[in-house]
């Protein structure tokens, strides 16, 4: 007899593959040059969620903690539509570089402000220790900023030393947030520590993630009312 298990995780990979190719059709016109997409990037049907929420709620005040092809996307979309900025917090000075010279070759600098922001030793949230981005860099980045949409894909949290890592981010950030409305997504919810960082945030912060395992694994929370798309 087949292990069922098995049979759920090829049935939900295959249905989320589907989604992530229909996602790259929609993604076409924003993708008119090559977009370096890795197996730890956002998915396209993720991406284009985010992208959704930027059009149909005007968000354009974004923040997102782990640059990579989302903030190629964000910064497209921005110059489309000639409105919007976007803050990218990376903790790897190499990566960060290296999307600094991805936005100057598609002429997209003023849409995008990329921070280096190391990581440092805080509290998990968990009752252990962890690490997140330096709060003084983060901070002086973020000043005067009210942010409409917040996207957590960092820092990395692949393995159980690392699995709240993300936790910090609604903690630290939460009074930066918009007081017109505002959106946070949690990318990778597919894992364990994440869905353990969604209950906690619902909790302390009175928010409701909706969860989206077919759309790119993705977790959205809105606290203006709009259409969900």
């Amino acid at each position: 007899m087949p292990d069922m298990s098995v049979l759920r995780h090829y049935l939900l990979d295959a249905l989320m593959s589907r989604r992530d190719i229909q996602a790259m059709h929609t993604l076409a016109p924003l993708s008119r040059s090559f977009t370096p997409w890795t197996p730890m990037a956002l998915r396209p049907s993720g991406m284009v969620v985010l992208l959704n929420e930027i059009v149909i709620h005007d968000r354009w005040q974004v923040v997102e903690l782990g640059g990579g092809v989302s903030t190629l996307f964000f910064a497209r979309l921005m110059r489309e539509r000639g409105r919007g900025h976007l803050i990218t917090i990376e903790h790897d000075e190499l990566w960060a570089r290296q999307l600094s010279k991805f936005i100057d070759q598609e002429g997209l600098a003023e849409r995008v402000t990329i921070v280096h922001a190391p990581l440092a030793p805080c509290s998990s949230g968990f009752g252990g220790a962890s690490s997140w981005y330096r709060a003084d860099v983060v901070e002086q980045a973020l000043i005067g900023v009210q942010i409409q949409l917040l996207l957590v894909d960092g820092p990395h949290a692949h393995d159980r030393a690392t699995r709240h890592a993300r936790y910090p981010a609604v903690p630290v950030l939460f009074r930066r947030m918009s007081n017109s409305g505002f959106a946070i997504a949690l990318d990778d919810i597919g894992r364990h520590g994440e869905r353990q960082i969604l209950r906690r945030w619902e909790q302390e912060f009175a928010l409701h993630f909706e969860r989206r395992y077919l759309s790119g694994s993705l977790a959205l929370a809105r606290t203006d009312k709009g259409y969900t798309v």
